[in-house]
């Protein structure tokens, strides 16, 4: 029988998960983080800062930020993460470095920070040494890192200030370690950065320093990246994947990469996806979630091996609600949001990052527990 590694996680305090649900969580490396309606963020696990609390420690329990109460999206990737305000400002938390025009003094920051230069954000994605930013015209700017033109200018010079992507609208943003990758306005994919194992889709291994389009893919509902692998949810409900497949994160039942979208086998009714470093999962229409690669085990799997290269159906997840976005999570733990408002977290956990205090081992049977009532919030360090 197959069982699921997790941890149950009723968000923080007095107030009712009924009454102010989690709508949204964010994975990176070792740590996580969560959203509710009301627009507060707490996070747990691995903490170079990114817990966003002040603190320099661990946490297994998840706790409120300070500074944040009025977040409408959140990011994470590898050690650092990001929200969004309703003020379309845009605050990070973590390992900073190239996200603020800062020398090494900030190359770390515990405590969320306004990014200048940026308003009215839609949407922040998080890559491996660069961000993007989609605003509420659809426009975009990239900036950090770009020896392999993830920035999207057309050059490979590294940038400190939000640099347009020009002639591109887009609805949606996902970024990889190198790569970057829109949802256009009319349902289209183009990628542009590193393409060492065709994660930009467009049957090359060459590098693209300007959005690309991917030729004859149309009907695109949802697009993630992370690593060097991309996915997309289509409209139909079905989902189709490309690039590394070391792990099996392409879903097509082998480890070999592809340059070009390739179906995820298995899957049908979805209305969501997430992508992690080494694995992914789909949730589909009733509430259940197929995943496959790192973290997914086959029923049939006769070691204690916890991959499967195809889809298979996770027995212990019912009536989910929402998947968390995983952008780089090398440490391949999953966590997923039930319809009840509580997280579901499975996988590694040397850092907490399943959030069970005074455990750092992988947990057999989920637990629950109350967290710490939020705090009274400040603006954000500009």
């Amino acid at each position: 029988m197959q069982t699921t590694i997790g941890v149950l996680l009723v968000l923080w305090g007095a107030t009712s998960a009924s009454a102010d649900p989690v709508v949204a969580v964010a994975l990176g490396d070792a740590h996580g983080c969560a959203l509710r309606r009301s627009g507060q963020v707490a996070c747990w696990g691995d903490l170079v800062g990114q817990l966003g609390d002040g603190a320099r420690a661990d946490h297994a329990r998840p706790r409120p930020l300070v500074g944040l109460e009025a977040a409408t999206q959140i990011a994470a990737f590898g050690a650092r993460s990001c929200a969004v305000l309703r003020t379309g400002q845009v605050a990070c938390w973590g390992h900073v470095a190239g996200l603020l025009p800062a020398g090494p003094a900030l190359a770390e920051v515990s405590t969320p920070r306004i990014l200048p230069g940026l308003s009215d954000v839609a949407q922040i994605a998080l890559g491996g040494e660069h961000a993007c930013s989609l605003h509420r015209d659809g426009s975009v700017r990239c900036w950090g890192q770009n020896a392999h033109g993830q920035l999207g200018d057309g050059t490979r010079i590294a940038r400190g200030e939000p640099t347009l992507v020009k002639q591109l609208r887009a609805r949606s943003l996902a970024l990889g370690s190198g790569h970057s990758c829109a949802l256009r306005e009319d349902h289209t994919v183009s990628c542009w950065g590193a393409n060492e194992g065709g994660q930009l889709g467009d049957g090359s291994l060459l590098d693209r320093l300007r959005p690309t389009a991917i030729g004859e893919f149309t009907g695109v509902a949802q697009l993630e990246a992370s690593a060097g692998s991309t996915c997309a949810r289509l409209q139909n409900g079905t989902a189709r994947c490309w690039g590394w497949n070391s792990d099996g994160q392409l879903g097509d039942g082998t480890t070999q990469g592809h340059a070009i979208p390739k179906a995820v086998r298995g899957v049908d009714a979805a209305v969501e996806l997430s992508l992690g470093a080494a694995g992914a999962c789909a949730r589909r229409s009733d509430g259940s979630v197929r995943c496959w690669g790192e973290g997914a085990r086959s029923p049939s799997a006769t070691d204690d091996s916890r991959r499967s290269l195809l889809p298979v159906e996770q027995a212990a997840l019912a009536h989910v609600s929402a998947l968390a976005r995983a952008g780089q999570n090398a440490a391949a733990h999953s966590c997923v949001v039930s319809s009840e408002a509580v997280i579901h977290c499975w996988g590694p956990n040397e850092h907490g990052q399943l959030g069970v205090p005074g455990e750092r081992a992988s947990i057999d049977q989920p637990t629950r527990f109350e967290l710490l009532p939020s705090p009274r919030t400040s603006t954000p360090a500009r």
